[in-house]
């Protein structure tokens, strides 16, 4: 399947934002793309995350698509579904990400939590997910103290599962401007994946996807991104 699976250094680290902007990059570039978030947790109000990755790809799919695995409580996938007596089957998020890779030219799957998330009772982790797919994988993280170490673990996971690491991208979850760390967090990061910044997002708290989408044009490295697919 052609595409980018998009991973976290954590929760809350921006990998909706970084998966919207990544979306409105390659919509940029005139390709047909389908946002997939297999795995949501905290979803009282429905698949919050999965319906700001349909909306902005534009993809007319159903939400049973788009997040196979909606959970109500706001905890790891695992327990959350062991609250509903539920289990996450591998076999199934393949089944949907095939259906939507054979209508769309691209996908963008978000994944759920931190690279090594449990998902099954099988020991199925975020990781396994992302191998089943086989996408070059972008970690979203923030610029801030301490992202160093959360990264460059993240990275290291990410290649030793065998994948293509696409890139990183910073995003702000915060409205706190702290340059010097920003700017050394960057630095450091550069150095040691052997790779520049895939991108870095602004804070956008609260604004529309359509916002965010278009943020991906402007601060998403396209070249980067044309390499894959």
């Amino acid at each position: 399947m052609k595409g980018f699976f998009v991973t976290g250094t954590g929760t809350g680290v921006g990998k909706s934002v970084v998966s919207v902007s990544i979306i409105g990059a390659l919509r940029s570039m005139g390709l047909d793309v389908c946002g997939m978030k297999p795995v949501e947790s905290g979803c009282e109000d429905g698949a919050a995350d999965g319906e700001l990755l349909r909306l902005a790809s534009g993809a007319e799919e159903p939400m049973e698509l788009i997040t196979p695995y909606a959970f109500r409580a706001p905890l790891a996938p695992l327990s959350a579904a062991r609250l509903e007596s539920r289990v996450v089957d591998r076999g199934a998020i393949l089944r949907s990400a095939r259906q939507l890779a054979s209508r769309h030219e691209v996908l963008v799957v978000e994944g759920v939590g931190g690279f090594l998330v449990p998902l099954g009772e099988d020991g199925y982790l975020v990781r396994d997910m992302a191998r089943d797919l086989g996408m070059p994988v972008i970690v979203a993280a923030t610029p801030f103290l301490g992202t160093v170490n959360h990264t460059l673990l993240t990275v290291e996971a990410v290649r030793g599962a065998g994948l293509d690491l696409a890139g990183v991208v910073f995003s702000r979850n915060s409205g706190n401007d702290d340059r010097l760390t920003s700017d050394s967090s960057r630095s450091l990061v550069e150095e040691l994946t052997g790779m520049p910044l895939l991108g870095e997002l602004p804070y956008m708290e609260g604004a529309p996807s359509l916002s965010v989408s278009g943020a991906g044009s402007t601060c998403i490295r396209m070249d980067m991104l044309r390499e894959f697919i």
